[in-house]
This record gives structure tokens, C-alpha cells and sequence, in this order.
């Protein structure tokens, strides 16, 4: 008679996605916050129109491919804010790098 391990394999499935390095749809919002943050910080110097100034309204994470070492590239949909262009939604390519301070966006 075989026995079904379900939680134990669900329990296992969940270690291995845990530990294979790849960021998080969190970890990925975090580096977009990070990027638009500083690009805010940024505008402000020049201009105190708090129109200027970006948003993201969220992000979902649909997959990503290793890009070297620390790096990856995710596919993601975003719906984001930004002056002159207004409130987008769409699916983009993101870069990513894992430092000692957690995902950030890069080129």
C-alpha cells in the first residue's frame, strides 16, 4: 500500500523555490521602490510640484532568468505613475542585482 506524502512534498517543493536565489515578486517591488525613491528625491531638488514626482501602484512578478551570479532579469507587469506620462500599466524586462543591502534595479 503507498501513502501520499503530500505536505511533505509541498513542504520540499516550497524549500527548493525558497533557496534558489531568484528574488520575489516583494523583493522585486522593493528594488523598484528603491529606484523610483531616488529618482524622486532626485526631482524634488528641482521642483517642489509634487505632480513631478512617480508612483507605483503595484507590481506582479511573472518570471525571471539568471543573468550571471547575483543578477537576474524578470518579467513584470507594473501599473506605475510618472510625470508627463500618467498612470501605466505594463508588462517590462527588469534587472535585478543582489548587494549586501538586498535586490536592487539596475541597467
Amino acid at each position: 500500500m503507498k501513502r501520499f506524502h503530500g505536505p511533505l512534498f509541498v513542504f520540499s517543493a516550497l524549500l527548493l523555490v525558497g533557496c534558489s536565489g531568484e528574488p520575489s515578486g516583494d523583493d522585486l517591488r522593493a528594488a523598484m521602490e528603491k529606484g523610483i525613491e531616488s529618482a524622486n528625491a532626485a526631482v524634488s531638488k528641482v521642483s517642489a510640484n509634487p505632480k513631478m514626482q512617480s508612483k507605483l501602484h503595484s507590481l506582479k512578478k511573472i518570471g525571471c532568468k539568471a543573468d550571471g551570479d547575483k543578477a537576474y532579469i524578470c518579467d513584470v507587469q507594473v501599473d506605475v505613475e510618472a510625470p508627463f506620462v500618467g498612470r501605466t500599466k505594463q508588462t517590462a524586462p527588469m534587472r535585478v542585482v543582489k548587494g549586501p543591502d538586498g535586490w536592487t534595479a539596475s541597467q
